[in-house]
């Protein structure tokens, strides 16, 4: 019975003829824009690691008419541990309104050569300071830190899990082994300022998970994360889990299961039983999921935008609830012109209006962008991080992460 339900379920998400792109809802000019972490220049794509231009100008044929994105002769290979990046940052706001970030340096896209680095912001986003060092990566290993998700426990610490992943050297040559190897847990007693060794942090048997995203702190002090892999048998298959920790990090349960063939997952505890989330599918649309049991399970999958084209461009993003009840899906937007994007639901997250998207930024030179994380302040103030490979609007930041603020009243 339950199989049939999982069908049916899923086929009610299966694209209907003629569907329509949603209106883009430009908010350009009401979006202020704030360096976190900038570069000077623009460090290499991942179509430029992997000699894949030539496709990417197939997939994009717009990108070959735009002056602006059609050059690529600006890339820079990065030595290992260089000074700036900026990549998949993730942002927590602390129960004393500080801001922390904790982001990719030393390294673009891959590369045994990085870092895992974390920088504060005491005035809502509008400066930063200078980043320290979490987590070194090993060249001699080939290992490379990465995929951070942070939160803080309800005593005050701060919690950190990460995984390292050994795929590309500090030269950005593939290696043998590949994938991700492990994850690993710190914690910080005093803000982030110094962190305890790292842990490790078990896979279920069989698979190799990376943490993704924002860590959620429950009502009764549960911490919730999301990690995201593969089998050992099928690394092309991916799995999505939640870890859950009753003792503020130290310790964390057995997994459960969100959905096998999906991968990084932002989510949302709405109330004790209605949980929302932002599910990434590679081989299509993102998903919007239910769960009806505080996450247990997740009956209801919903098609998220971009359903003509079976479009994979509305990527990993975050899901944050506003003071005026709206909840706010932020996402990176990799198709033309590459940039970020939001959605929002008006009926207190059970349905989202896919009818308009609104565009946060649309100036980004390369798709290997996005990945937003997203907060939002008591007095309806939304802070934003993403990274960009360059902002055309921007140049002078290179590869950078980027602060996005504005407010809720851009969606009423």
């Amino acid at each position: 019975m339950r199989s049939v339900l999982w069908v049916f379920l899923f086929g009610a998400c299966c694209f209907a003829p003629g569907e329509k792109e949603p209106q883009a809802v430009p908010l350009k000019g009401r979006i202020e824009r704030f360096p976190v972490v900038t570069t000077g220049k623009r460090w290499a794509s991942m179509d430029e690691i992997r000699g894949t231009l030539g496709r990417y100008f197939e997939q994009y044929p717009q990108v070959k008419a735009d002056t602006q994105r059609s050059q690529f002769d600006d890339a820079v290979f990065p030595a290992p541990f260089s000074r700036g990046g900026g990549l998949f940052p993730v942002l927590l706001l602390t129960d004393s309104g500080e801001l922390v970030c904790i982001l990719r340096t030393g390294a673009p896209h891959v590369g045994s050569g990085a870092e895992l680095s974390i920088t504060f912001s005491s005035d809502r986003g509008r400066t930063w300071t200078p980043y320290t060092v979490v987590a070194r990566g090993d060249i001699d290993s080939h290992l490379d830190p990465r995929n951070p998700s942070i939160g803080q426990a309800a005593n005050g610490d701060l919690v950190l899990v990460y995984s390292l992943y050994g795929d590309y050297d500090e030269r950005y040559k593939p290696v043998p082994r590949g994938g991700f190897i492990r994850m690993e847990v710190r914690r910080s007693k005093n803000g982030g300022r110094n962190w305890s060794k790292p842990a490790k942090l078990e896979s279920p048997p069989g698979f190799r998970l990376a943490p993704y995203g924002q860590m959620r702190r429950l009502k009764d002090g549960t911490l919730v994360f999301n990690a995201r892999g593969s089998p050992d048998s099928a690394p092309q298959r991916q799995v999505s889990y939640l870890y859950w920790s009753r003792d503020r990090g130290a310790s964390w349960d057995k997994p459960t299961l969100l959905r096998d063939g999906k991968t990084e997952t932002a989510f949302l505890a709405l109330d004790q039983l209605h949980w929302v989330a932002y599910v990434r599918d590679n081989d299509g649309p993102a998903m919007i999921a239910h769960s009806y049991d505080g996450g247990e399970t997740w009956p209801q999958w919903d098609r998220m935008l971009g359903a003509a084209r079976q479009v994979r461009g509305r990527i990993p993003g975050s899901i944050t609830r506003l003071p005026d009840g709206l909840v706010l899906i932020t996402y990176g937007y990799r198709e033309y012109p590459f940039g970020l994007r939001a959605v929002v639901s008006r009926d207190g997250g059970s349905s989202f209006d896919l009818s308009r998207e609104y565009v946060l930024s649309d100036s980004y030179f390369h798709h290997d962008s996005g990945y937003p994380s997203t907060v939002a302040f008591a007095d309806g103030t939304i802070v934003t991080v993403a990274y960009a490979n360059k902002d055309l609007e921007h140049p002078e930041w290179g590869t950078a992460c980027i602060a996005y603020r504005y407010h809720q009243k851009l969606f009423e």
